[in-house]
């Protein structure tokens, strides 16, 4: 199983020695909350369209899904 931390722990993503587990962060509503106190740890750019989101990279990836239309 992973998550979307990975296994390093909060702490790595954010630089700091935050001993948070990424198996605290199991649900969607707490990566949601943890993404809201730390904006830094959301992959960019994400994009949206008809209830998809991708997170747009690589840059093909993210021409590619606007190429839907």
């Amino acid at each position: 199983h992973g998550s979307a931390l990975g296994e390093e722990g909060v702490g790595a993503g954010l630089g700091t020695t935050d001993d948070g587990d990424a198996a605290d962060y199991t649900t969607p509503e707490a990566v949601a909350d943890l993404l809201v106190q730390h904006p830094r740890l959301m992959e960019r750019p994400v994009l949206v369209r008809g209830g998809v989101a991708i997170i747009g990279r690589p840059k093909s990836r993210a021409d590619a899904f606007l190429a839907q239309g």
